[in-house]
């Protein structure tokens, strides 16, 4: 189970998901997609699929901080 993240760190996850096209919005993986990526590696998450990562960010923005 993912740890919960303090507020700083949701409110960046935040900014970065709400720039970050869904699947549904995109035909392939941006720079954006990166971006969250990125984040997510240095919250301690090693996400290498993109869209995973994705999803692990809104899983973990649902459970706030």
């Amino acid at each position: 189970m993912a740890k919960k993240l303090n507020e700083t760190q949701w409110r960046e996850l935040q900014a970065q998901y709400d720039k970050t096209p869904q699947k549904s919005d995109s035909f392939g993986v941006t720079g954006e997609h990166w971006i969250l990526v990125a984040i997510l590696r240095r919250f301690g998450y090693n996400q290498s699929d993109e869209w995973k990562a994705l999803d692990l960010a809104g899983e973990l923005l649902s459970r706030g901080y």
